[in-house]
């Protein structure tokens, strides 16, 4: 989603899903790596998944670093 101050994505899938909380930050990095960077430009993830239930992952790239990312998207 592209405004005017913001750009928005939104991922999803309907696969077996996983628990966040499971994620080893030992032996993954990925997530981490994008949250470090979102976070020097003030931008945002959420990632939303449960077993059986899919993977929504959400994130919002201000254009300005004095943009606050409150657009968010919820999980469908």
């Amino acid at each position: 989603d592209w405004q005017d101050t913001a750009l928005s994505m939104l991922i999803s899938d309907d696969g077996i899903g996983f628990d966040p909380q499971l994620i080893q930050t030992d032996k993954h990095f990925g997530l981490q790596i994008v949250r470090e960077r979102l976070t020097k430009v003030n931008g945002r993830i959420e990632l939303i998944s449960a077993y059986n239930s899919g993977t929504t992952v959400s994130i919002c790239i201000p254009f300005s670093p004095q943009t606050v990312c409150e657009a968010v998207h919820e999980a469908p």
